[in-house]
């Protein structure tokens, strides 16, 4: 999961399976784009039902979704054990990379009941900020979001305004009629320059919707929202720095006539 979070390709994936009698014990050897290889050490299996089982096939269903190449191999105790104490050698990779993989493949067969559709997956992941993508300004919150989701989010929406103001030389205004006077009337201030006129109405409706729809009942009442939610909507609020930091003044219209 961390590896895929972190943007890694996996490009080989191999199932190292240490055969018991009426079960077995598993590692993992991950390759990815970097050409590092990664041990993942024992705990899981199969042949029974636990939590090992468990872990071992929602740790297949992601790898098949994010990997074309897995293959399962047999490996001995003492492969597991060196694995296990972070000893693995030169020699057992060798070794390894001339063995021969199980055919028929039977590493599905692990999976023992398969979730339906990716979103199921993928919502084990841990729930992140994806900071590569954040408006600079918006760091700070980015940073404290966790702590205290309410207080960056609504810090967010004022530092928004507060910018809005600023560029487009508006006082006392807030809100929707900020917005409103900023972008949306035909002199308005600010403006994303020549290009279709729904495409430019409706970044400019953006910014009074998003308030109207997100910010206004988040500092009018309190409300009950998930850390799901609570990202998704800082991420809104980012796209809307994403667009002020866009737009510009609008050139000054001569007096009988449009301007350029």
């Amino acid at each position: 999961m961390d590896l895929v979070q972190g943007g890694h390709v996996l490009v080989e994936v191999k199932l190292l399976t240490c055969e018991a009698e009426y079960s077995a014990s598993h590692c993992l050897l991950i390759r990815s784009n970097y050409e590092v290889l990664y041990a993942v050490k024992s705990g899981f299996a199969s042949g029974y039902s636990g939590e090992g089982p468990r872990a071992l096939s929602y740790v297949l269903e992601l790898l098949r979704l994010v990997c074309d190449d897995i293959n399962e191999y047999v490996v001995s105790p003492a492969v597991i054990e060196r694995i296990d104490h972070s000893c693995l050698c030169s020699s057992d990779i060798e070794q390894l990379e001339s063995a021969r993989c199980i055919l028929p493949q039977r590493w599905h067969d692990y999976i023992q009941h398969p979730r339906h559709g990716e979103a199921s997956i993928f919502g084990e992941f841990p729930v992140e900020i994806p900071y590569s993508l954040i408006d600079a300004r918006l760091i700070p919150f980015a940073l404290k979001f966790k702590n205290d989701p309410d207080a960056a989010l609504i810090g967010a929406y004022r530092l928004l305004e507060e910018a809005v103001r600023r560029k487009a030389g508006i006082e006392g205004e807030q809100g929707s009629k900020l917005f409103s006077l900023a972008f949306i009337k035909e002199d308005s201030p600010l403006w994303w320059g020549k290009g279709h006129e729904q495409e430019l109405a409706g970044r400019a409706q953006l910014f009074s919707q998003i308030f109207m729809a997100f910010r206004n009942p988040r500092v009018h009442r309190k409300i009950n929202t998930s850390l799901q939610d609570d990202v998704r909507e800082f991420l809104l609020i980012n796209q809307l720095f994403v667009l002020e930091a866009a737009s510009r003044r609008r050139p000054e219209q001569p007096e009988g006539g449009a301007g350029p």
